[in-house]
C-alpha cells in the first residue's frame, strides 16, 4: 500500500489519473481496515477529508470558469464566421471528443472521491465536521446532485454516493447541509429518478437514503418558522 504522506500528497495533485489511482488506494484502505483507531492514526481525518473536500470545489471552480469561458466564446461568432463549414466542423468534433473524455475522468475521480468520503463516515461519522469546515464543499457536492444528467452512468453513480455520503452527513450537521442546498437537489434528485411504469432509475437504497435525508431535513426546520416555511417550500416545488 502506499505511503499516506505520498497518497495525500497525489491527492493534492492536478493531475486527474493520479489523483484517481490514489483515491482507489484511500478506499481500499479505509474499507478493509479493521481497527478504527490504527486506521485514523495512519490516515487522519484532519488531513484527508479536507483534502476530498477540496477535489470537489475545485472541479466546481473549473466548470464555472468553462461555463464562462463558453458563453463568451457564443457572443463571438465572428471567429466562426471566417471559417468554412468543414472547418468549423471538425473543429467541433475535436471539441467535442476532448469534453467527453475530460468529463468521463471528473466524474470518476468525483465519485470515487465520495465513496472514500463515505468510507470515512462509515468508520466514524464524527469525520463529517472535518467535511463541513471546507468552504464550498457542501455546495459542491449538492451541485453534482442537483444537476445530475441520470442517463449518464458516471454522473448517475457520482450522485448515488453523495445520498450516501449525505444521509451521514444529515444525522450530525443538518445546518450546514440545508444551507448548501442539498433538500433541493436531493428532492429534484427524487423526482428525476421515477422511471417509466413506476420503475425508479435510482437504486433502492438510493431512494431510501434520499428519503432519510428530506425527513431529517425538514423535522429539523420545522419548528422554525421561516426555516419551516422554506424547507417546506422547496418539497412542494420539486415534488
Amino acid at each position: 500500500m502506499m505511503d499516506a504522506s505520498l497518497l495525500l500528497e497525489w491527492l493534492k495533485s492536478d493531475d486527474a489519473t493520479i489523483q484517481l489511482e490514489a483515491l482507489e488506494q484511500l478506499c481500499t484502505m479505509i474499507l478493509f481496515s479493521d481497527n478504527v483507531d490504527r486506521l485514523f492514526e495512519n490516515l487522519s481525518p484532519r488531513l484527508f477529508i479536507p483534502a476530498l473536500a477540496s477535489i470537489f470545489v475545485k472541479f466546481k471552480n473549473k466548470d464555472d470558469v468553462k461555463k464562462a469561458r463558453e458563453e463568451k466564446e457564443q457572443s463571438q461568432e465572428q471567429k466562426t464566421d471566417a471559417m468554412s463549414d468543414l472547418d468549423a466542423d471538425q473543429l467541433l468534433i475535436a471539441k467535442m471528443v476532448e469534453e467527453s473524455e475530460q468529463s468521463q475522468t471528473k466524474f470518476k475521480v468525483l465519485e470515487t472521491a465520495a465513496r472514500a468520503l463515505t468510507n470515512f463516515f462509515d468508520a466514524s461519522s464524527t469525520c463529517s465536521k472535518r467535511l463541513v469546515q471546507v468552504q464550498g464543499s457542501l455546495s459542491a457536492m449538492s451541485h453534482y446532485i442537483l444537476h445530475c444528467d441520470l442517463t449518464e452512468m458516471l454522473q448517475k453513480d457520482l450522485a448515488e454516493q453523495l445520498v450516501k455520503a449525505f444521509e451521514f452527513i444529515s444525522s450530525r450537521e443538518p445546518d450546514e447541509l440545508y444551507k448548501a442546498g442539498a433538500l433541493r437537489a436531493i428532492l429534484k434528485l427524487i423526482k428525476n429518478g421515477r422511471g417509466d411504469g413506476g420503475r425508479s432509475k435510482l437504486f433502492t437504497d438510493t431512494i431510501t437514503s434520499a428519503m432519510n435525508i428530506v425527513n431529517r431535513l425538514v423535522t429539523k426546520f420545522r419548528p422554525e418558522g421561516n426555516s419551516a416555511n422554506s424547507a417546506n417550500s422547496d418539497k412542494n416545488e420539486d415534488i
